[in-house]
């Protein structure tokens, strides 16, 4: 209800006080909330014994220290077991011995039983080419049983000379007729020759002079492998006719030609 004033009726006072504006939302984005930061959590003990702790590995120094030691106590007990056996001499006689100079006797040959006969052997050179004279010693026998042995013992090396047959070649037989020696070979003779004119000049004339020069009876030498005839050992020398001895491939212990 109205309150009169001097008389006059008065109606409800108007508010002037303006109502206050809406208050803008502010466009500037609120920090956010920082998380609290996070309890890392403690490795759980580790336990004591030996799977939990590592190993570490060996430094170099002492695997070669324990090395060292490994040595010292092998060396010890070989030691021991060595002295305590009687160590025995085997007495070297001059005959095994090297020698030297154009007679000298072949240390690989083995000497012959029974009663022996001498021969001069024509070995490889060092040259690769030439023939040298050496000594050997070989069982007295027929002709033909001591060609075969003189051939055999072409095989092997002597001290300053080498072998003019390859390893593993043998005679299978021997003929003597009409101052002819015919000699069959084994395969090896041919299967293993290292080939070269040089190698080849060595293996024929080592075998021709070796046989003319010890068997009177023998004027040339022909070639058979395993019962067949053969033109050539490697494409150098003709070997489909007998030859004769060749003084022109010896040479001395001093270089020169031996006629």
């Amino acid at each position: 209800m109205a309150v009169k004033s001097n008389g006059k009726k008065t109606g409800a006072k108007k508010s002037t006080t303006k109502k206050a504006a809406p208050k803008k939302k502010s466009t500037v984005a609120k920090p956010a909330a920082t998380a609290a930061p996070k309890r890392k959590r403690k490795p759980p003990p580790k336990r004591s014994g030996i799977k939990g702790k590592k190993r570490k590995a060996p430094s170099k120094v002492s695997l070669i220290i324990l090395a060292c030691v490994a040595a010292f106590i092998i060396g010890v007990v070989v030691y021991n077991q060595i002295g305590s056996k009687a160590v025995k001499t085997v007495p070297v006689l001059p005959s095994a011995l090297p020698q030297t100079g154009s007679h000298a006797q072949p240390s690989t040959l083995p000497t012959p039983t029974g009663e022996i006969r001498q021969v001069t052997l024509y070995l490889g050179h060092a040259d690769g080419r030439s023939l040298l004279p050496k000594s050997a010693n070989i069982k007295k026998g027929s002709t033909e049983e001591e060609i075969a042995a003189l051939v055999a013992a072409l095989t092997k090396d002597s001290a300053g000379s080498a072998g003019v047959l390859p390893e593993g070649t043998s005679v299978i037989s021997t003929t003597v007729k009409n101052s002819v020696a015919t000699i069959d070979f084994s395969r090896e003779f041919k299967e293993k020759h290292e080939g070269g004119s040089s190698a080849e000049i060595q293996a024929v004339y080592g075998v021709v002079n070796s046989v003319v020069k010890n068997f009177s009876a023998v004027e040339r030498v022909a070639f058979l492998v395993e019962g067949n005839a053969i033109e050539t050992l490697s494409g150098h020398l003709y070997l489909g006719a007998p030859l004769g001895a060749e003084a022109d491939f010896i040479i001395g212990d001093d270089g020169k030609a031996k006629k």
